[in-house]
């Protein structure tokens, strides 16, 4: 579908669903898809005829009205919500890799020397009592 319909379908959900909530859920509860198919619609990315006609059979008067607005009213609006869903995006996927990257570092880590502000380092002995060196010698 042309992107004018998807950006003019993508600024009538942003205009309906309120800020306050998480508007990939809701989109994503609403038409029964995917999170990650819940953030394209909210770019308007794959628009078809078939979600149009869904979307203004679930929501109304109301998309319709958002939906055959001017082009100048919902370009600033899709612009911003475009900048949203991909910080959303990018925001899940980071928080993916550091949990990632977290399982994977943190069995390895060993427990790191401590020293005191005299520069006397704890460390573990092999009858694991622990024993203080001065790091200087």
């Amino acid at each position: 579908m042309d992107s004018d319909y998807g950006a003019r379908a993508a600024a009538a959900l942003g205009e309906i669903i309120p800020p306050k909530r998480h508007r990939p859920k809701v989109v994503q509860k609403l038409f029964r898809c995917s999170r990650s198919m819940a953030y394209y619609l909210l770019a308007g990315d794959h628009w078809t005829a078939k979600r149009l006609s869904q979307a203004s059979e679930l929501l109304g008067d109301a998309f319709d009205a958002a939906f055959s607005k001017p082009e100048n009213s919902f370009q600033r609006q899709l612009e911003g919500q475009r900048m949203d869903a991909e910080a959303m995006r990018l925001e899940t996927h980071i928080g993916k890799m550091h949990r990632r990257l977290y399982d994977v570092v943190a069995p390895q880590q060993s427990v790191a020397p401590y020293y005191d502000k005299h520069g006397a380092k704890e460390r573990k002995t092999r009858n694991k009592k622990t024993c203080t060196t001065n790091a200087g010698s």
